[in-house]
């Protein structure tokens, strides 16, 4: 089963940038120097192929990918937020000037990545954001999708 992702134009401050056909969504907070990315990624199917491949799962292996290829980062298990009908697992990763905050959710053949990052002086940002970023997660949904023409 298929769905696709609705989710608010975040306030205070934030812009849709341009991005490419594989990203949802892309907004800059250009006083906290903070992207926010969404993409989704769909397996038309009815089954789900790779029913390993659950919230939590994809995120311990981003944590796993980060530890063997990413030389001088870090990767973290985080919190679980709710959010409409679903929940996010959250990975924080980071290196010398660079955060990156990943949430993860799954349903059914969707999954959905949304990403709150910052590079430099803007680095502590994402940590000074977490809350911001879990109360815009708590307000997306995912709504089944009409795959008839697919």
């Amino acid at each position: 089963m298929n769905f696709t992702v609705s989710y608010p134009r975040p306030s205070d401050g934030w812009i849709s940038l341009p991005h490419g056909p594989q990203t949802l969504f892309l907004y800059g907070n250009e006083k906290k120097g903070l992207l926010m990315r969404g993409s989704v990624n769909q397996m038309i199917s009815d089954v789900n192929p790779t029913p390993d491949l659950d919230r939590d799962n994809l995120a311990k292996l981003m944590i796993d990918n980060t530890h063997d290829n990413m030389r001088g980062w870090t990767a973290d298990m985080m919190d679980k937020v709710d959010a409409k009908d679903i929940s996010f697992r959250l990975v924080r990763r980071s290196e010398n000037h660079h955060v990156v905050l990943t949430a993860f959710a799954v349903k059914g053949n969707t999954t959905a990545l949304i990403s709150l990052s910052a590079r430099n002086k803007n680095a502590d940002q994402v940590d000074k954001s977490t809350s911001d970023f879990e109360k815009f997660l708590a307000t997306v949904g995912f709504v089944k999708a009409d795959t008839s023409k697919w």
